[in-house]
């Protein structure tokens, strides 16, 4: 098979395999996210014709990541009958004194049903989380309670541990659950 390259962009540092994640928008256009470790989030997105495949880069300003933070895992959802309402998650860490670092899980979301995919206002909607462990990779998986469907977010940790966040609808936050109780096989691990 041959192969021909059809876009590259650079980036300002290196990124992981857990700092990529694509949106599905059910259109023509596909939208990629790639963290750089060094704070900084991409869009690449590339939109067919009857011609051509067009690309464009563009970095996105996600808030409250700040300065010196390294970017480590990131993923992303649609919310459950809203194909343009992205759920985005963001973990990294951070030097808070000289030897002392925390760890951070944001959670974007423009919180507000849209119809159309608007990453400039969804990166500005944020709930941050303060993490006790060195999170390493964030999925998501749908989750059926009661006949109900949702999303939840899945963090592997420093901890061996695997975190379930789930979205408390009336008080629109997330907040973390025992994962053993939907996850039995989580309970006793012994590496991640």
């Amino acid at each position: 098979m041959n192969t021909i390259e059809a876009h590259f962009c650079g980036i300002s540092s290196q990124s992981s395999i857990y700092g990529l994640t694509t949106l599905f928008t059910g259109e023509s256009s596909h939208k990629i996210l790639v963290a750089s470790s060094k704070r900084k989030v991409y869009c690449i997105e590339y939109s067919k014709n009857q011609q051509s495949v067009i690309f464009s880069t563009r970095e996105v300003q996600f808030t409250y990541i700040p300065g010196g933070a390294e970017i480590i895992s990131m993923d992303a959802f649609n919310q459950a009958c809203h194909e343009h309402d992205f759920v985005v998650g963001i973990t990294f860490t951070k030097c808070v004194t000289l030897g002392t670092m925390s760890q951070y899980f944001n959670i974007y979301s423009d919180w507000e049903p849209s119809n159309k995919c608007d990453l400039d206002n969804i990166a500005q909607g944020c709930l941050s989380i303060c993490l006790d462990f060195i999170p390493f990779h964030l999925t998501h998986t749908e989750l059926i309670v009661d006949g109900v469907k949702e999303m939840v977010w899945l963090l592997s940790g420093s901890d061996l541990k695997i975190h379930l966040y789930r979205e408390d609808k009336t008080r629109q936050t997330y907040c973390e659950e025992p994962s053993t109780t939907c996850f039995p096989e989580f309970a006793a691990l012994d590496s991640l």
